[in-house]
């Protein structure tokens, strides 16, 4: 089994761009035959967003972004940090997640 871990330098709400790094390492790492890899906490939305967390949209657009990178992990499993809507009735809103993406889809979903 290959596992890679993968620090790269994100942007604060920069969706597109960061999902454009992440992907392009996925599909790298794919030729590699790297099986799991691991992005860091965050990474998807960039790393502290602070008051970005109360819009809305800025969750709207963490779900489309982590279900494009997920349609792009056909044969690969990958780990990797974003926002997740709590949807229990009781505590914050969010939650700060590592997603598990794999053939296509979120197979699981850790809050820390």
């Amino acid at each position: 089994m290959k596992l890679a871990l993968c620090q790269l330098n994100y942007t604060i709400g920069a969706f597109e761009q960061n999902t454009s790094k992440i992907l392009k390492v996925i599909h790298d790492l794919e030729s590699k035959q790297v099986d799991i890899v691991v992005f860091s906490e965050l990474a998807l939305c960039g790393y502290p967003p602070l008051d970005l967390l109360e819009s809305n949209q800025f969750v709207l657009q963490s779900q489309k972004y982590i279900q494009l990178i997920a349609d792009a992990c056909q044969d690969i499993t990958v780990i990797i940090g974003a926002p997740s809507p709590n949807e229990l009735l009781f505590g914050k809103k969010l939650h700060n997640s590592a997603y598990v993406l794999s053939h296509g889809k979120i197979i699981g979903i850790h809050h820390k």
